[in-house]
């Protein structure tokens, strides 16, 4: 539209310095009105979409990943099926309201939200040995889905990370000896490497965190 305004209307108004100032200043405002809109209505639905994913992880049962074998169904949660199928739904939409530019930085600004959240959602919960190999299938399917979006390439290195951190539940003492040696410094939160606090996280929360092997591990940290 701004194109339009420039390169036709503006144009037919040059011999008439008034009216194509005027004209000019119009259009200025109007499109600087439509962008505060656009940018409401975006950020008002980044934070419709990461409230709805916060409530659904509230919603994991406190044993989801301390089944007994026998009473296992599948080894992907119900909480990560709904969460997934609703952010594919997102995409979808999103993908039809707006595109380019504007498209990665909103998936980006809603994938890293969502990782903030997965980030802290696994470390609230107990996880034996088949629990992990469920925590691993749930942070898989989220890597595969978030990456399914249009996102900024260090953005969909945050997404890969959630796979790493997967298998922080399945692994032995040695595997995680390895991993050890590759973590980041800092804080803990998301990036492209796990912090030393995240990855000591997400390690006790094992059933055999207690263990001479991955006290050692922890201990070497």
């Amino acid at each position: 539209m701004e194109r339009f305004i420039t390169t036709v209307l503006i144009k037919l108004a040059e011999s008439n310095t008034t009216v194509r100032r005027s004209m000019s200043s119009q259009t200025k405002s109007a499109i600087d009105s439509i962008e505060r809109k656009t940018n409401a209505v975006m950020r008002s639905s980044i934070d419709v979409v990461t409230n709805w994913v916060t409530r659904s992880l509230a919603s994991q049962k406190k044993f989801d990943f301390r089944p007994r074998d026998a009473d296992l169904d599948s080894l992907q949660t119900a909480t990560c099926l709904q969460i997934s199928q609703f952010l594919s739904r997102v995409s979808k939409h999103a993908a039809q309201a707006v595109d380019g530019q504007n498209l990665e930085v909103w998936s980006s600004e809603v994938a890293l939200a969502i990782l903030a959240l997965l980030f802290d959602h696994f470390k609230k919960f107990q996880v034996n040995a088949t629990g992990g190999l469920m925590v691993a299938q749930d942070l898989s399917k989220y890597s595969s889905t978030l990456k399914e979006w249009s996102l900024a390439p260090d953005v969909e290195t945050s997404a890969e990370l959630l796979t790493d951190i997967g298998s922080l539940f399945i692994v032995g003492p040695e595997a995680l000896r390895e991993k050890s040696r590759t973590l980041a410094a800092g804080p803990s939160g998301q990036g492209k490497k796990l912090t030393k606090a995240d990855f000591k996280a997400f390690v006790q929360r094992r059933d055999d965190a207690s263990s001479v092997g991955i006290q050692s591990v922890l201990a070497g940290l």
